[in-house]
């Protein structure tokens, strides 16, 4: 029974792959969102002007933030994901 226990072995494998590629997906709106952001950020550069933006801390709680301008930003995507841009 040696190929039972090797298709039980790829069938687990299969379906971490699959559970990280919706975890993955599920993650490409808010990283459109920050690529968004940091746009917003790139084309205001130079105009000496300030960007105020509302930001969630925690579900359902917000802050308000004034954004100076900068030469890199730093989006923390979760856990164990940050990007810099620069």
């Amino acid at each position: 029974m040696p190929s039972t226990c090797r298709l039980q072995q790829y069938r687990v494998v299969e379906m971490k792959l699959l559970a990280q590629q919706r975890d993955l997906q599920a993650k490409i709106p808010d990283i459109e969102k920050c690529l968004d952001i940091v746009a917003t950020l790139q084309a205001k550069k130079g105009s000496g002007e300030a960007l105020i933006a509302d930001f969630e801390v925690s579900e359902g709680i917000y802050s308000r933030a004034r954004i100076e301008e900068s030469d890199s930003v730093c989006l923390w995507q979760g856990k164990c994901h940050a990007a810099v841009f620069m």
